[in-house]
Order: C-alpha cells, then sequence, then structure tokens
C-alpha cells in the first residue's frame, strides 16, 4: 500500500487526504490516527518553544539574541492549533494535550496580562503629561507610582517564561517614562518652574519665599533634564511627552538666566571692596551706568530662583 506524506501545516490545519477529519467516522474506526498525530505535533511545537525561551533567558549563557526572541504572538499562534477533544473519543488526549495545554494557556495569560497592564498604564500617563502637568501634579504622582510597581514585576519575570514573551520596547519604555516622570515630580517641589509670573521683585523681598528655587537645584534639575536640547522623538520612535519637553525647556532658560546674573554680579565685586570715590571714578571710566545696578538687584530671575551668596 502507499504512504502518503502529510505535512506539519496539514496536520494542524486539518487538511487530510480522502476528506478524513479529525473526530470523523472513518477516524474514529482507525482508532484516531489523524487526531494523535496533530495532538503529537502541538505537542513537539510546544516542547520546541519553550526550549526557545529557555535558550532566551539570561541564565542561559546570556540568552539568545533579540532577533531570535520568542514572543507572545508566537505563543498564542500555537495556543490556537491546541487539538480539540471530539466526545472523549481518543482519552489519552489528557496525557498529551490537556496538561500541557493548561500550564501554556496559564502562561500565554499571565504574559499577556502583564503586558496589558504595562501598555494601559503606559497610555495613561503619557495623556497625563500633554498639558498643566501642574494641576495634575497628584495623579502624576499616584501614575509614577502605578509605573514602578509595573517595572518591579518586568523585573521579577525578567528570568522566567513569562517574562521572556514580554515586549521589549514596553519594558524600554517604562524605564524612559519612570525616569522621566521622577524628574518632573522632583520639579514639582519648586512651584517658581511653574508659574508665568514675571514681576520685578526685589532681591530683599523674596529671598525666603519657600517657592524660589536654590541655584544649586536648579543646576542639578538641569544635568539630570532626561530629554535632550531639541529632542521631541525618543530612541524607540515615540514622541516625547509635551510637558517634559516644556519644563525641561523652562530649566535650561531659567539656569541659563541665572549663571548670566550671577556672572553679571561677579564683574562688580572688585568695585565693592573699594571707597566711594574711586567706584565712582571707576565706574566713569568703565561706562558703568547706575542704571545697570538697579537691573541686576531687580532682574526678573530673582523672583524665581534663590542666589547664593557671592563671594568677594
Amino acid at each position: 500500500k502507499d504512504v502518503q506524506v502529510i505535512s506539519k501545516k496539514d496536520v494542524l490545519e486539518s487538511k487530510f487526504p480522502m476528506g478524513v477529519t479529525i473526530g470523523s467516522d472513518e477516524d474514529r474506526r482507525m482508532e484516531a490516527p489523524l487526531f494523535i498525530c496533530r495532538c503529537l505535533v502541538w505537542r513537539l511545537m510546544c516542547d520546541r518553544f519553550m526550549c526557545r525561551i529557555e535558550q532566551y533567558l539570561p541564565t542561559k549563557n546570556g540568552g539568545l539574541s533579540s532577533s531570535k526572541k520568542p514572543t507572545l504572538k508566537d505563543a498564542k499562534a500555537i495556543l490556537s492549533f491546541c487539538p480539540v477533544t471530539v466526545d472523549s473519543f481518543f482519552p489519552l488526549s489528557d496525557i498529551i494535550v490537556l496538561k500541557v495545554k493548561k500550564s501554556f494557556q496559564q502562561m500565554v495569560e499571565d504574559a499577556e496580562a502583564l503586558q496589558a497592564r504595562a501598555s494601559q498604564t503606559l497610555g495613561d500617563c503619557t495623556n497625563l503629561l500633554q498639558t498643566n502637568c501642574f494641576l495634575r501634579k497628584d495623579d502624576i504622582c499616584r501614575s509614577l507610582q502605578l509605573l514602578k510597581n509595573i517595572q518591579v514585576d518586568f523585573v521579577r519575570h525578567e528570568n522566567s517564561t513569562i517574562g521572556a514573551l514580554l515586549n521589549i520596547d514596553t519594558k524600554v519604555g517604562l524605564s524612559r517614562k519612570v525616569t522621566s516622570v521622577e524628574w518632573l515630580v522632583k520639579c514639582f517641589s519648586y512651584p517658581a518652574l511653574f508659574t508665568e509670573n514675571t514681576a520685578v521683585i526685589s532681591s530683599l523681598d523674596s529671598e525666603q519665599d519657600p517657592n524660589k528655587i536654590p541655584f544649586c537645584q536648579l543646576e542639578k534639575l538641569r544635568d539630570s533634564i532626561p530629554v535632550k536640547p531639541g529632542v521631541q522623538w525618543n530612541e524607540t520612535g515615540g514622541v516625547v511627552d509635551t510637558e517634559i519637553l516644556r519644563i525641561s525647556h523652562v530649566v535650561r532658560n531659567l539656569f541659563q538666566s541665572a549663571d548670566m546674573w550671577q556672572s553679571a554680579v561677579s564683574a562688580l565685586l572688585p568695585y565693592s571692596s573699594k571707597g566711594q570715590d574711586m567706584i565712582l571714578e571707576e565706574v566713569r571710566h568703565r561706562a558703568l551706568e547706575l542704571i545697570d545696578l538697579e537691573e541686576i538687584v531687580k532682574n526678573n530671575v530673582l523672583s524665581k530662583v534663590k542666589m547664593p551668596q557671592m563671594k568677594r
């Protein structure tokens, strides 16, 4: 009798010769060879997929490259090919399929749930960072905590089969979002960064204003800005959050103004150690007008920044 070879694809898609289908009378009469074949092929696919996951895990010689990374989409596709027992005509299916299906399906569901939660939380946070972030600071702080919780879950599953199925871009996006929002939350401690008030205020009158930001803290915020100047797209192709860009611009400009103010004051310090007659004489010779001194004392930057004491 001629032997006809059936491909794995035909087995998975139930395309068999002579019109025989799984669960048909003909299949039952022959003691379900087609069903057994499909069960074994599916079980083999599961085993090979789990081997790929094991090879990808960081604990296995550094893991495979990301180009060979098993994905959640792959796992769901394999699960969709799982044979369904028809009228329990093949009781051994419990051994070949059902137990494996249960653990495989649980892995897929757990990974899918964590992936969905991460995507939803990232999206909600992005929506909060489009306008008026200072007015939404409480919501943003809560969103930051949710992001950190999800980040902890990602780390916890890093060396597990669930972690291997998680999207790498989502993991990177979580890290960048947490870094950006943490920086923004630090900015919330200084309301002066979020006000457009540019009224001229004497440095003496506003020196103890709790809303002002100390120059040293302003410098730290400037040095830790999470986005580079002029950048509107992150490395994964996503748009940088509007409010992160705006406040980064505010911090850079305010630091530049405060730094220029200090340079201007430093240039005047040599005069302050001399007598009044000598000061007036040097002012006259160097064309330094008193109006310049007044502008320095009443500079708008002093309404926002608490300057350090200048050394003579």
